[in-house]
């Protein structure tokens, strides 16, 4: 929780526990000098060394030794947790690697994963229920740690450089180098929640709970989003002032850090995500004038209309109004539920008289573009997603 620290010098035969609250040490341990510090349990009553093949644990009160793990020649790369309440451990090797999770209280193993190979890269869950791992094929796959079974697998663009798992490992967040980021809900992994890919050293944080997440680069600023849906909340943080490296949001989700370029940290009050019924209610109204990057929108070949389709599964038909504006959308304006899920993909045909609309799901439907009524047409491609849709010259295909 940010309370404790643990500290030693380079050359020292013992490590000092402070209390950040009164910027006091608390307890000396003695812990030999070629012992590498782990780190403090999630409510800083253990420390935790690491020698060339065992864990230790020493209790903060006491300053005694309170058990040693054989955790063998990973001990030296073993980390704790997001939460603070067990060890993880990474036996890798040419032919499989095998992934290990030590409970600090019961100071045994309580689950193991092999797999083939050597992953490229691996992410944990706050409390070690989920594990992400990815391969070098461009996918990752999401297990069950305790079970052992396959949750999902994402195909991915391009290599990940970093990946990440919310608290609930629900949502996972990947930066692909410097080419962009993304977010993926797992049990929705056919298409991103949300999606960037422009240039930059882009920066991916969760929050401690893990519903909202901080996305962005340097000298661009950083956007808070929803991780349930990816919505943008509140207005983008930092700037041209932002530098890489320090970011994340405080415990209790109140304040966000970041850097800057001069060495000075800047916080800023989190935005508030607007309350549930609040949301509830704005999904009645059909607003279609989102922020951007929540809906998709295609005008007809004569421009007489617009066809959007939103998160919500909705696709509205918008007659065009040269001098109106962004106007409000009234009751008397044609609008369907058309999909069971977020609406990602649109085209129209050369004559303008149909339009076609495509879900996350993959579902198709098919729609009258003068009238806004949907054609009893519906189609569900298995597969990939769907990134590229175009009727046929007459409109018949």
């Amino acid at each position: 929780d940010g309370r404790f620290a643990v500290a030693r010098a380079m050359l020292s035969d013992s490590a000092r526990v402070w209390d950040l609250g009164f910027a006091k040490p608390v307890r000396a341990v003695a812990v030999n000098e070629a012992e590498q510090i782990v780190g403090l349990s999630g409510n800083a009553r253990l420390l935790v060394t690491a020698t060339q093949d065992t864990v230790t644990l020493w209790d903060t009160t006491s300053g005694n030794r309170a058990a040693t793990l054989a955790v063998g020649a990973a001990s030296a790369s073993s980390e704790l947790t997001p939460d603070g309440t067990r060890l993880f451990v990474q036996r890798r090797g040419d032919i499989n690697t095998v992934l290990e999770l030590w409970s600090l209280t019961d100071a045994e193993i309580e689950a193991s994963l092999d797999i083939a190979g050597t992953p490229a890269l691996v992410a944990l869950d706050a409390e070690g229920q989920r594990i992400a791992i990815a391969d070098f094929d461009r996918a990752v796959r999401v297990w069950d740690f305790r079970s052992g079974e396959l949750v999902t697998q994402i195909d991915l663009a391009a290599q990940p450089s970093e990946i990440s798992l919310t608290a609930g490992g629900d949502v996972l967040g990947v930066v692909s180098g410097e080419d962009g980021v993304a977010l993926w809900r797992i049990d929705r992994p056919q298409q991103p929640i949300l999606e960037e890919t422009s240039q930059g050293r882009w920066q991916l944080r969760f929050s401690p709970t893990g519903t909202q997440v901080l996305v962005g680069r340097p000298g661009y600023g950083y956007q808070v989003y929803a991780t349930s849906d990816g919505r943008w909340i509140g207005p983008p943080l930092g700037g041209g002032q932002t530098s890489t490296g320090l970011l994340g949001f405080s415990v209790d989700e109140q304040v966000v850090v970041t850097g800057a370029p001069d060495g000075i940290a800047r916080f800023w009050r989190a935005p508030k995500a607007p309350p549930h019924d609040e949301i509830r209610s704005a999904k009645a109204r059909h607003t279609i004038w989102p922020p951007s990057g929540q809906a998709v929108a295609i005008a007809t070949p004569d421009a007489r209309a617009m066809i959007v389709g939103d998160r919500e599964g909705d696709v509205h038909i918008i007659p065009a109004v040269p001098d109106a504006g962004l106007q409000t959308v009234t009751d008397a304006d044609v609008s369907y539920f058309g999909h069971s899920s977020a609406v990602r993909l649109l085209g129209i045909s050369p004559d303008g008289a149909l339009a076609a609309s495509v879900a996350d799901d993959n579902s198709i439907r098919i729609w009258n573009a003068a009238t806004g009524v949907p054609r009893p047409f519906f189609a569900n491609v298995p597969g990939n997603a769907v990134d590229r849709i175009a009727f046929s010259a007459d409109g018949s295909r």
